[in-house]
C-alpha cells in the first residue's frame, strides 16, 4: 500500500511538472553568483511542525536561516532549530537541522517549485539515521490589485511525500493547498506589509500519527521594512501569530488547538 502511495504521489507530482521543465530556456552562458541570500532568525514560542501537524517541543525555540537562490532558479537553505536553554533545566536544548535544494520556475502564469529537504532529527550529530526525507511539489499562481495599498493573493497547492531515511517506500503523501494573502503599504503606510495565510493539511498517517488527519493551519503577521532605518535590506516581523486546528484526527495525541507566536528579523543582500 505504501509503495502505490509513493507511485501516485510521483505521478501526480510529474503531470505538471513535465510540460513545465519542457519549456524551460537554459541559458548559454549561466551564472553562477547567486541572485539573493537571505539571513533570518525567528523566535516561535513552540514547534509545530507544519507536515505532520504535531507539537515537537512545547519550550520556545530560535529559528536560524540562510538561504540561497540563483538567476536559474536553482535555490539552498539550511534551517537551525535551537531550544531555548534553561527552559527545562534537566534536559538538554531541543535540536533540529533542516537542509533543502530545490527548483522554482514560471510556465505562462503558474509558479512551480520542486525541492527536497532532509530533516536531521535531535540529536544532530547523527545524519540520514532515523532522520526524516520530505519531497515536496508546490504549484502556485498570484492575483495582484490595488485598493488602499497593493494587493497579492496566491492559491497554491503543495504536495509532499514524506518518509524515514531508512525507507523510502515507507512513508506518507501529505497534501497541503492554501490561499496566501500580502497587503503591502496599507493606507499609504509605506513601511508595512501585513501577511496572512490560510491552508488545509491531509497526511495519511505516520510514526506517533497512526491515522490519517485533516487540519486548518493559519499564520498571519505584520512585517515592518526597516530598509530606510538600518540602511540595508531588512525586514522585521512582529508581532506573528500561528494557529495549528484539528478538523478530523484519531486518537494519536493530535486533537487539541495549538497557538504559536512569533517575531524575528530577515536581513536580504
Amino acid at each position: 500500500m505504501q509503495m502505490k502511495q509513493l507511485l501516485l504521489f510521483v505521478v501526480c507530482a510529474c503531470t505538471f511538472a513535465t510540460p513545465a521543465l519542457a519549456q524551460l530556456e537554459i541559458d548559454e552562458q549561466p551564472s553562477y553568483l547567486p541572485a539573493d541570500v537571505s539571513i533570518s532568525t525567528t523566535y516561535n514560542s513552540q514547534y509545530i511542525a507544519s507536515r505532520i501537524n504535531r507539537v515537537i517541543t512545547p519550550d520556545p525555540t530560535i529559528w536560524t536561516q540562510a538561504s540561497i537562490k540563483w538567476e536559474s532558479g536553482f535555490y539552498f537553505s539550511w534551517l537551525e532549530i535551537r531550544g531555548i536553554d534553561d527552559v527545562s533545566p534537566t534536559l538538554p536544548p531541543f535540536e533540529e537541522t533542516l537542509v533543502t535544494l530545490g527548483q522554482s520556475w514560471k510556465l505562462d502564469t503558474f509558479d512551480f517549485k520542486l525541492e527536497a529537504t532532509i530533516i536531521n532529527l535531535d540529536p544532530v550529530a547523527r545524519w540520514a539515521a532515523h532522520d526524516r526525507y520530505s519531497f515536496d511539489a508546490y504549484i502556485s499562481k498570484t492575483f495582484t490589485f490595488k485598493k488602499n495599498g497593493k494587493h497579492s493573493i496566491t492559491p497554491e497547492l503543495r504536495m509532499l511525500w514524506f518518509c524515514d531515511t531508512q525507507e523510502l517506500d515507507g512513508g506518507v503523501p501529505i497534501i497541503m493547498p492554501s490561499v496566501a494573502h500580502k497587503w503591502q503599504q496599507p493606507f499609504e503606510y509605506e513601511h508595512l506589509t501585513i501577511q496572512s495565510k490560510l491552508g488545509l493539511c491531509w497526511d495519511g498517517g505516520l510514526y506517533r500519527n497512526n491515522t490519517e488527519g485533516v487540519f486548518l493551519q493559519t499564520d498571519i503577521g505584520l512585517q515592518w521594512n526597516l530598509a530606510k532605518f538600518l540602511g540595508t535590506p531588512a525586514t522585521l516581523t512582529l508581532p506573528g501569530y500561528k494557529s495549528l486546528i484539528p478538523i478530523t484526527h484519531g486518537n494519536d495525541g493530535r486533537d487539541g488547538v495549538h497557538h504559536v507566536f512569533y517575531g524575528g528579523i530577515r536581513f536580504d543582500f
